[in-house]
């Protein structure tokens, strides 16, 4: 969902980010390729993808683009937005204010391209009947996804069904399609539903305002089988996407080896045929980072710890986001670097720092507060599970198991067990405590 002038609240609870311009002519130029063809936008916010499909088929000799091209979007003002853009431009197009998943393939001729920047909110924001019909959506073509999936998933598997058999899906998604489990699904579906898939990963972020790593997805009804991979620089190397030639990637479970270089990946291969690797278990201890929920607040950069006078010792350097890894080694002159250039400083404080009413310190957790940041989910969980342990985990889980379509039936036996694991552990401490 493309859309630049949404507050950032709003923007946030649709899932919206503006999409750079590099991407939106590349997408067009890579999915439309005929003046016949029709296109389908399913998120079309400002319709910036909606002017560019437009302008595309125009220079491919459509006579009446108007009539070829179809956008979706379930925001109001969105739809109205996209309408004026769309007439600034001397341009119209047929525009849906309608939630996506309401749409049935069967009433609409297939089109050609589904092209887009799909919404991308997780799990917890995307619930209730939002999530049901795009879950349902998604079963229709026997797509099974769990309640962990973020809004991007269903939309893919959607706008498929709206897809001619040699149809084409251009979008730009977070890379939880390479590496998340819920996505697992999704990845079956495209390899089987389309000729080529292939994805395009960036070195540098694409979207710098979001917490997210962003590829490409291009899936091909008539393309050459298989799944390809093809790394960029950053979005500015777009122009030789067309002429680029792919590399085969393994289709097999996840495919977060796109993620690293092809070069690279290969030497690891013969290195461990070789029986030359140690797995990385062996020497260090690997889990998942921090989350905080509210990243802006929680995540500086140097210049901003001096701004609000904060003292450095409270942070923590951190590796935000994938892309800040310059390669498999971070010296200590990359560190210094990063440190000195990037939001990689983690503040590390309990809320005893409150009472600390004349330091700065003290003067920026209280702007948290005023912000409303405690309120978050992450942070409210986390003080619930410091102050209560088991107890308060067992509650959540609890609020979780009540909470009717959240959970597949697999999902919801593992986290039976793990609440009766946390019950057992309450009852355990209650009795050496005695």
């Amino acid at each position: 969902m493309a859309v630049a002038s949404v507050a950032g609240e709003r923007r946030k609870q649709l899932g919206a980010f503006y999409t750079p311009p590099e991407i939106v002519d590349a997408l067009a130029k890579w999915a439309i390729r005929s003046p016949t063809d029709r296109v389908l936008e399913p998120a079309s916010g400002e319709a910036v993808f909606v002017l560019e499909s437009l302008r595309r088929l125009r220079s491919l000799g459509a006579l009446h683009p108007a009539e070829q091209v179809l956008a979706v979007d379930i925001d109001p003002d969105s739809c109205a937005s996209a309408t004026d853009v769309l007439a600034a431009a001397g341009e119209r197009a047929s525009i849906i204010c309608r939630d996506f998943f309401e749409l049935v393939p069967d009433e609409q001729a297939p089109f050609m391209v589904a092209i887009g920047n799909p919404p991308y909110v997780r799990y917890h924001r995307f619930r209730g009947d939002a999530r049901e019909r795009g879950r349902s959506a998604a079963a229709s073509v026997g797509v099974t996804l769990s309640g962990l999936a973020s809004s991007w998933a269903p939309f893919v598997v959607h706008a498929s069904r709206f897809l001619a058999p040699s149809g084409r899906l251009a979008f730009v998604l977070p890379a939880e399609l390479l590496r998340a489990d819920y996505a697992g699904p999704v990845r079956e579906f495209l390899l089987e539903r389309f000729g080529s898939v292939t994805v395009v990963t960036f070195e540098r972020a694409v979207f710098p305002g979001a917490a997210i790593d962003t590829v490409l997805l291009l899936a091909d009804g008539s393309g050459s089988r298989g799944l390809h991979s093809v790394q960029l620089n950053d979005v500015a190397d777009l122009s030789s996407l067309p002429t680029r030639a792919s590399v085969s990637a393994s289709p097999i479970g996840r495919w977060s080896g796109m993620l690293t270089s092809i070069e690279g990946a290969s030497a690891l291969d013969r290195l461990r045929a070789r029986g030359l690797l140690r797995r990385i278990g062996d020497v260090a201890t690997v889990d998942i980072g921090f989350v905080s929920g509210a990243n802006k607040f929680f995540v500086l950069d140097a210049a901003e710890i001096k701004r609000h006078g904060l003292s450095r010792r409270r942070f923590q350097p951190a590796i935000v986001r994938p892309s800040q890894l310059p390669g498999a080694v971070l010296t200590e002159h990359d560190a210094a670097q990063l440190i000195a250039s990037d939001d990689c400083l983690v503040l590390n404080v309990s809320a005893s720092g409150l009472a600390e009413q004349t330091t700065a310190l003290g003067r920026y957790l209280r702007r948290g507060q005023r912000l409303g940041i405690h309120r978050g989910y992450k942070c409210r969980t986390d003080m619930a599970l410091r102050q209560n342990g088991p107890e308060a985990a067992a509650a959540l889980v609890d609020d979780l198991l009540m909470n009717e379509g959240v959970l597949d039936p697999i999902e919801l036996e593992q986290v039976r067990r793990a609440r009766d694991l946390l019950r057992n552990r309450r009852v355990n401490r209650g009795r050496s405590q005695a």
